[in-house]
């Protein structure tokens, strides 16, 4: 029997990985199922407090919910979503949770909080388990999920994919998170494509993972 499922599942926003009641099922899933990997939405939710009233920028919960889920023995699948008030070019947004859905005012400044980020992970955690991770960009941004154009979405994978690379190349990052396998084509024209503002274009997708919904 082809136990695909014990690769892992998602458990809607990140902030929920603090609560004890879904860890213990977490858990359970991982003893009894061999669940190995988490997902969740939102990593970068207002209520995960990555901005700071200053403007800097502050990880302290991202590293504490992915330390959670270490500590079940399971392992992070980091969706790199939502977009941050203060970063936000649009008030657009989704679910009770607060998916805000808009593309960046300021795309440097994405850049530079993804990068900031992987390497407060690096110092919380190190590169060698960092490596059996899986990073990807945004959930379904064909749909609802991304008020932006997709070539907004492919420079925002691009920005992502270069601020993970670049503090280790052998970090698995990959997309394009669709859902009802759209945009597949289009994602795997556009990481075929030499870029000269990208110079890790041959490295900068691992991995293909979409959603398969019925409509």
């Amino acid at each position: 029997m082809n136990d695909f499922w014990s690769f892992g599942g998602n458990t809607c926003h990140a902030t929920l990985w603090f609560r004890k009641d879904l860890q213990h099922q977490l858990k359970l899933t991982n003893t009894h199922l061999g669940f190995k990997y988490v997902r969740c939405h939102g990593i970068l939710n207002d209520d995960m407090e990555v901005v700071l009233a200053d403007g800097s920028f502050s990880f302290k919960r991202i590293i504490g919910s992915i330390q959670a889920i270490l500590d079940l023995g399971m392992k992070p699948f980091i969706e790199l979503s939502s977009m941050p008030a203060s970063l936000a070019s649009n008030e657009k947004g989704l679910t009770a949770y607060g998916f805000r859905s808009a593309p960046p005012n300021d795309w440097d400044r994405w850049q530079s909080m993804i990068h900031e980020m992987t390497l407060a992970l690096k110092d919380a955690f190190g590169l060698e388990a960092m490596r059996e991770w899986y990073f990807e960009v945004w959930n379904e941004p064909d749909i609802g999920f991304w008020s932006g154009t997709q070539q907004e979405y492919f420079k925002l994978y691009d920005l992502s994919a270069q601020a993970v690379k670049s503090v280790d190349a052998e970090l698995k990052f990959g997309g394009p998170a669709t859902a009802r396998t759209n945009w597949i084509d289009e994602f795997l024209e556009h990481i075929s494509k030499d870029s000269p503002d990208y110079t890790l274009a041959a490295r900068r997708c691992d991995f293909i993972r979409y959603s398969c919904l019925s409509e």
